[in-house]
């Protein structure tokens, strides 16, 4: 119950909370998804000075990390579908402003099962390419993401393709014609898995010079799995000298991804081949 004489000051646009876009309704709603997020570890003094002033790059078992998070997915609306192609790539890191109730001692494998629970451990987005001109302007306006347009190029796992095992995910240069950022090559994940909880998971950016941040909650298990094997993944970069391009060289380089989480939506509806009746 309000206090007669007092104010509320936890409302959407007060104090807490940005402003309501009148363009674009919250919470959005996803009607399929895959995504998964493949992880680089990264001295913590490497990515000091990409994370901003209100940021601190995790400790994570020893190290800081880097995560590429490739993204399909579509989303349904009153008048029409839309499918969406994007990629992050991202900063694992805190608030500075919570630092002191961010635990310290996690190891990798904690941190990727979900053992945080505070969920101030988050992801920092660095870059998001995008093929989705609606979503590239909606992440801009509503997060402030450093959103791009661009192509994509990709062959991946799907119930409808039971012959593709291995995973490609390619982003074209948004100026230049026949140029790439990067092309990713996963070999089939043949590993057992452990069933991981990482969700709701943080996504940090900047809006002005004020840092902010969001949950993004998938529903599916989480796949966990280990691909520090020599040779699993594979990151080739391309001669783009867009700064998504730069900045993944720089902080991913030739290091060996340690692992990757998978979530997939399942299908919610099968149609099954014909027969003959007359017979």
């Amino acid at each position: 119950m309000l206090v007669k004489g007092t104010a509320m000051t936890d409302e959407i646009g007060g104090p807490k909370f940005p402003a309501p876009n009148p363009d674009y309704g919250m919470p959005f709603f996803y009607s399929s998804l895959t995504t998964w997020w493949v992880y680089y570890q990264v001295d913590i003094e490497t990515l000091v000075p990409y994370v901003g002033p209100q940021f601190i790059p995790a400790n994570i078992g020893g190290s800081g990390l880097v995560v590429i998070n490739p993204q399909v997915y579509s989303s349904s609306f009153n008048n029409g579908q839309e499918l969406t192609t994007e990629t992050e790539f991202n900063i694992v890191v805190y608030p500075r402003a919570s630092a002191a109730r961010v635990p310290q001692s996690l190891t990798l494998n904690d941190f990727l099962l979900g053992a945080d629970q505070t969920k101030l451990i988050g992801n920092l987005r660095l870059h998001v390419a995008c093929d989705d001109p609606l979503a590239v302007k909606a992440g801009i306006a509503l997060f402030g993401e450093p959103k791009f347009l661009t192509k994509f190029n990709y062959n991946i796992p799907s119930p409808n393709a039971p012959g593709q095992l291995n995973w490609s995910w390619t982003i074209d240069d948004p100026n230049v014609e026949g140029q790439t950022i990067f092309d990713l090559e996963m070999l089939p994940l043949t590993a057992i898995p452990q069933a991981a909880n990482p969700t709701p998971i943080t996504g940090y950016t900047y809006i002005g010079d004020r840092a902010i941040g969001s949950r993004w909650a998938p529903y599916g298990a989480c796949q966990l799995f280990d691909i520090s094997t020599p040779g699993q993944v594979s990151i080739t970069f391309g001669q783009s000298d867009h700064s998504m391009r730069t900045d993944m060289q720089a902080l991913v380089g030739s290091r060996p991804a340690v692992a990757v989480q998978v979530v997939t939506s399942p299908p919610v509806c099968v149609e099954s081949g014909p027969f003959f009746v007359d017979l």
